[in-house]
């Protein structure tokens, strides 16, 4: 929900081209406004630095302004673009970008459950040619997720553009990128960075990255907004980054009717544990999801009973992603690259719906999804003294969901909720015992019925 900005920050930014419109979010790194432009009078997107002087803004700040100079470099329809960088007069920077209208993928599903087979498609199609300029500029994002993707509002003809968000975090390989921002800072050896529920298990493992890591996040959003669900469902965080270096996912068809053999395959591929077994670049995974969106098996797909349902209490949102210790597998955990798959659940196919050129939906009923996700939620305290100790999963441990949420540090964020079963209010239960005192009650009445008529 959207308020006034306060008069401190109005003044703080007499100096720049842009003023501020109205207070958007806030998350660890900073705040977001809505501003517009003081001469030309378009709106756009501001974000802003905390304004304490410490370690952490420092960091927030060599980050912030990273990303606007890679965001200025990267000029392609489906990377949102930067359009100023500066500092205001207390000397927080801020970073403003082009304002979109819609939503995250994220969102979609939240609301309508599990997209269209064709739109999944459309979406992961332009999210591969954007990842194709930021690879071939040396960039890989690192953090590909819902949160991440953008779909425009429909336009005067009904089309939708994806949009990718948020560089904040990117790994810079290429040595003309490096050179263009002056070097990069070195992650901290021994540390992972990302969001649990859709990093790569080099990531979680704190080995090298490289494009072959954002070709498994887009693996994940692709199985993400397929089935409704990110590929690895747990309890806590520990539980689903073990599961990304131990288990091998569900193929989609299994949790989706409807899905082919074709887009499993593609799906599966984009998240093997092994990079070497992956699509080496997004071309070839383009080439690969183009082919499979022209195959359709005949049979329909073979799906599994209902399983147990279970819903996910909403956390708050972040946006800020920090260093978290790498997470090793447990000894004599096996890491699998090709293993068999253990089913979920099942998740409804979407209803028809006519469709436009770039994949619109026009007129569908929202599906019901049997997982709704979780918000994200930041970890306040991610880091032990040794940094280079491996997490232990914790079988005593309370078990909570925020394996979607960036891990980073943000106090002001609300404490995560316990993931606890559904509530089965209408089963055979719920009948039972009225009608056992109701046949009770009716063998009273007879009785006393048949003993009044006995003694008159």
């Amino acid at each position: 929900m959207s308020r006034p900005p306060p008069a401190e920050l109005i003044a703080d930014l007499s100096a720049s081209p842009f003023e501020p419109v109205s207070w958007l979010t806030a998350g660890g790194m900073g705040e977001v406004y809505r501003v517009r432009h003081r001469g030309f009078g378009h709106e756009a997107v501001m974000k802003l630095t905390r304004g304490a002087s410490d370690e952490l803004t420092e960091d927030l700040t060599r980050r912030l302004l990273r990303e606007g100079r890679v965001l200025k470099s990267l000029v392609h329809p489906n990377i949102v673009p930067a359009l100023d960088l500066g500092f205001t007069l207390s000397k927080r920077a801020y970073l403003v970008t082009e304002l979109v209208i819609g939503k995250t993928l994220k969102e979609e599903v939240r609301e309508r459950g599990p997209l269209p087979l064709e739109l999944c498609v459309d979406i992961c199609c332009e999210i591969l040619l954007a990842l194709q300029v930021a690879h071939a500029a040396g960039v890989v994002h690192r953090d590909m997720k819902p949160d991440n993707v953008m779909l425009t509002a429909p336009d005067e003809h009904g089309n939708r553009v994806t949009k990718v968000l948020d560089f904040g975090v990117a790994k810079i390989l290429g040595a003309e990128m490096k050179a263009q921002l002056g070097g990069v800072p070195p992650t901290i050896e021994g540390l992972m960075v990302g969001t649990p529920a859709f990093a790569a298990p080099e990531q979680i493992s704190a080995k090298p990255v490289d494009n072959r890591t954002d070709i498994y996040g887009v693996g994940g959003v692709l199985f993400y907004i397929i089935t409704g669900r990110p590929p690895f469902v747990g309890l806590d965080v520990n539980e689903v980054m073990v599961a990304h270096l131990t288990q091998a996912p569900d193929p989609p068809s299994r949790l989706r009717l409807g899905v082919s053999t074709a887009l499993d395959e593609v799906v599966l591929r984009a998240l093997a544990k092994d990079p070497a077994d992956r699509f080496s670049t997004a071309a070839d995974m383009l080439s690969a999801l183009q082919a499979a969106s022209l195959v359709s098996d005949q049979a329909p797909t073979e799906v599994l009973p209902d399983q147990d349902k279970y819903f996910l209490s909403p956390m708050s949102t972040g946006s800020m992603i920090a260093a978290m210790p790498a997470l090793q597998p447990a000894k004599g955990a096996e890491v699998l690259s090709n293993a068999k798959t253990v089913p979920l659940q099942m998740v409804p196919p979407a209803p028809a719906a006519k469709r436009t050129a770039r994949g619109t939906v026009i007129g569908a009923d929202r599906p019901p999804a049997q997982l709704a996700p979780a918000k994200a939620l930041a970890v306040t305290n991610p880091a032990p003294a040794d940094a280079k100790a491996p997490l232990r999963v914790d079988a005593k441990a309370p078990r909570r969901v925020d394996a979607e949420a960036p891990l980073g540090v943000d106090p002001g964020r609300e404490a995560p909720t316990v993931m606890r079963r559904a509530p089965d209010r209408f089963g055979p239960r719920f009948f039972i015992a009225p009608l056992l005192l109701g046949m009770v009650l009716a063998v009273i009445i007879i009785t006393v019925a048949h003993f009044s008529g006995a003694f008159r």
